[in-house]
């Protein structure tokens, strides 16, 4: 059996290294009815059966070594029975005599062994968890849990892991089951062609769905990504339904898929074949919709900068003219000046056309003409001068990638849908004016009043921008432009799972009890705050308000201040990127962020761009305030961000990390692993604090 390994299984049968404050006020602190079952036993006894209940009611199972408790735990139990910890030691001698023990205690705390039906129910369950997590640790973790939750022993560590390894290899064709009505004669063919060479792309297309075209926005490039969209269409990727699968094991599924080659494809099972193909062609149709959603802003984005540059230079022009204008009305003012002294009404035609020439007084009135035009309207016609351009970029885009919409939101789509048939018109009469954004509406407008179809589609392309960015337009399957309402866990799977939510956090499902509960700890928290405030144990009232006191800085001796000061002294300054630096030569965890996509890494400043956009979330300083203190520009460091750090990617390159620190000599000196210490607060990792803190929500 490969999990878990001696060292690992020494460590699941044991305490935990570190038992955190709150699992001590829990777990450890007997009440009046353990203090009656406790107190029923003579010298050791005493302590080893309080040692044995707590262990129960903590972890759900009592260790062969109970004195493998963390000290600081064992000194909370000893305190309650004013015994020694030594006494443990003393307990247990006799087997028969802690078989018995063990038994009055499972009865005492309401737990049970595991029948038949329990086993059965716990196979199945384990199962479902296969399914989401590949790691038997996970599994393991997740099991314990279920366990607890429900009052049962836990089995011994190499049974549960035994049945952890039946219940992973039942996934394996648990997945292929849940996919196999999809797996018609006609599907097996495509996806077995995806593993072939294909003469006219010269690789398999496998292979080549996985290459990702990269470069700036343009037509060519836009139509390698439009090729790849089609093809996946052809293969009716976007009818692959992966639903019944976890979404971790999709993504796992569709990862073998982008590292195996098709040869290694082809030589597996068809039962793990075609689940990972199914998956790859789920999650391509994906990557390769929203990439090209993603150019058709680039594109518009593209535009939008042209336009505004070519507005700056319109505008440096107009300030010419106006500087222009102002000498001539000088010019024309000193001739009408003139004529009045001379006593004369009228300027004559032939004075001014020789003192300033007709010429000159055309082109004036002519600028003033363009002075007149409003900015926005300028704007939009220095937009229209790439229409073509637009076309054949962005417009082929919203025609090839499917959109979807809400009744109440359905205008733009039926306004484009509009303008697509009526290709050959010059005008669109019956198109509504409310399916664009009201800085276009006056100017797309001819002098009949009916908007003009260029301009017209135009100002749809930027309405579209707009509504996929804000959610009203979607993607039927997507990740960056996906309907907001499919993030929220769907009624009908609340229901399946709403009661084991329940019965692993702890929380009732009728929300009337669970408020009283929430009421109930609410007055506690205030009476103890009124105590508190009472004594001047730490708060006070001011004005009204609840004023913590200061906490007092910790004494130090002096010898302890001193080596302090000289550790800081000794310790060198580093840049922050040099840690990264250091740890990915040791371990290179940089390689485990590949491209969701599965193309293949074409940037030569890929190392120095990815350390720059860990950083900025490290550091809360965000990919613009990286971008304002470093070469890369901000479409640099969100291209990076946007297809390389996946989560798959952080959670094995985080392994990586802490699993070599793990086993650096200076780490054995803070304990396993499982705690943290933060703004010091010591967290323990694990599911069940995130069940907690999400049952606090």
């Amino acid at each position: 059996m490969g999990w878990p390994s001696g060292p690992e299984r020494e460590r699941l049968e044991c305490f935990p290294v570190e038992i955190a404050l709150e699992d001590l006020r829990g777990s450890f602190t007997l009440k009046a009815v353990d203090r009656d079952l406790v107190f029923s036993q003579h010298g050791p006894a005493r302590l080893g059966v309080a040692v044995a209940l707590c262990a129960l009611r903590f972890m759900g199972f009592v260790p062969d070594d109970l004195a493998s408790i963390p000290e600081h735990a064992l000194l909370w139990v000893c305190d309650q029975l004013e015994a020694e910890p030594t006494e443990l030691l003393a307990y247990g001698a006799r087997a028969q005599t802690r078989s018995e023990d063990l038994a009055a205690i499972r009865v005492h705390v309401g737990f049970r062994i595991a029948d038949p039906q329990d086993a059965d129910l716990l196979a199945g369950w384990l199962v479902a968890r296969a399914l989401e997590h590949d790691a038997p640790s996970a599994v393991f973790s997740r099991a314990a849990e279920y366990l607890l939750a429900r009052r049962i022993v836990r089995p011994s560590v190499d049974q549960l892991a035994r049945m952890i390894a039946t219940a992973r290899e039942a996934a394996q064709y648990a997945v292929f089951d849940l996919l196999g009505w999809q797996l018609d004669e006609r599907r097996k063919r495509e996806l077995d062609r995806l593993l072939v060479l294909d003469e006219r792309l010269g690789v398999a297309p496998i292979v080549w769905l996985r290459e990702q075209p990269h470069g700036r926005v343009s037509e060519p490039l836009i139509a390698q990504h439009i090729a790849r969209f089609e093809l996946l269409e052809q293969l009716r990727a976007g009818e692959v339904d992966l639903s019944a699968l976890p979404p971790s094991r999709q993504r796992l599924l569709a990862a073998r898929a982008r590292r195996m080659t098709p040869r290694a494809l082809r030589r597996m099972g068809p039962e793990r074949r075609y689940p990972i193909l199914l998956a790859f062609l789920a999650e391509a149709h994906i990557d390769r919709g929203d990439e090209l959603i993603s150019q058709y802003e680039n594109a518009l984005g593209k535009v939008w900068r042209t336009a505004n540059r070519k507005l700056e230079v319109l505008r440096k022009d107009t300030d010419r003219d106006k500087a222009a204008l102002a000498r001539l009305g000088v010019r024309l003012s000193r001739l009408v000046l003139d004529a009045h002294r001379r006593g004369e009404q009228t300027v004559e035609i032939a004075e001014i056309e020789r003192e300033i020439g007709l010429r000159e007084l055309k082109a004036a009135v002519e600028s003033n003409e363009k002075l007149q035009a409003p900015a926005e309207a300028q704007r939009n016609d220095k937009l229209h001068e790439q229409i073509s351009w637009l076309q054949k970029t962005a417009g082929r885009i919203v025609r090839a990638v499917p959109l979807c919409a809400h009744e109440q939101d359905r205008g733009p789509l039926d306004a484009l849908a509009l303008v697509v048939s009526r290709s050959e018109a010059s005008t669109v009469p019956d198109a509504p004016l409310e399916a664009i954004a009201p800085r276009f509406r006056d100017w797309v407008l001819d002098d009949r009043g009916r908007p003009i179809r260029a301009r017209y589609e135009l100002a749809l392309m930027f309405k579209l921008k707009d509504c996929l960015r804000d959610g009203t337009v979607w993607r039927s399957r997507s990740r960056r432009y996906a309907d907001p309402a499919t993030f929220l866990m769907p009624r009908e799977q609340w229901e399946q799972t709403r009661e084991e939510i329940s019965i692993t956090a702890g929380r009732p499902l009728d929300p009337e009890v669970q408020l009283e509960q929430l009421q109930a700890d609410q007055e506690a928290a205030v009476r103890a705050l009124e105590q508190a405030i009472d004594q001047h144990a730490g708060a006070r009232i001011e004005n009204g308000k609840v004023i913590a006191d200061p906490v007092e800085a910790l004494w130090l001796p002096p010898e302890v201040a001193w080596l302090d000061d000289q550790i800081e002294q000794r310790i060198p300054l580093v840049e922050l990127v040099d840690p990264l630096i250091d740890v990915n030569r040791w371990i290179g965890f940089a390689e485990h962020f590949v491209h969701a996509g599965g193309a293949r890494r074409r940037m030569a400043d890929f190392l120095p761009r990815l350390f720059a956009v860990l950083i900025a979330y490290a550091t809360n300083l965000g990919l613009h305030g990286i971008a304002a203190k470093s070469s890369f520009t901000y479409a640099e460091l969100a291209q990076l961000s946007d297809w390389y750090l996946t989560e798959e990617a952080l959670r094995a390159a985080i392994a990586d990390v802490v699993a070599y620190q793990h086993q650096l000599e200076l780490a054995s000196n803070w304990g396993d692993g499982t705690f943290s210490m933060s703004d010091a607060q010591r967290l323990e990792g694990g599911a069940t604090d995130a069940l907690r803190a999400a049952s606090r929500c």
